[in-house]
């Protein structure tokens, strides 16, 4: 999967742990002008790795009716000087 990875902080005011929180989203080209997220990733810890890239894990939250799962995530992130196609 390629994109565009952004992190950012989550405001303890709007969200359930009461805490602040990282978060990793991952977007990618959707068209030719717009961008979609494709995953987001909540408490983001980055793994030690060997190579030429970076391990972050994570919880991915799936929600479906009245329940939320929660899934452990480990993306292996890798960068590129390539341009994103759709």
């Amino acid at each position: 999967m390629r994109g565009t990875l952004r992190i950012t902080e989550m405001d303890r005011a709007i969200n359930n742990s009461k805490r602040n929180l990282l978060r990793v989203d991952l977007w990618a080209a959707f068209e030719t002008s717009r961008m979609r997220k494709l995953a987001p990733m909540s408490d983001p810890v980055l793994l030690p790795t060997m190579g030429d890239g970076l391990l972050i894990a994570g919880t991915e939250l799936q929600s479906a009716g009245d329940k939320i799962w929660e899934h452990r995530q480990v993306w292996l992130c890798r960068p590129t000087t390539e341009p994103e196609r759709p």
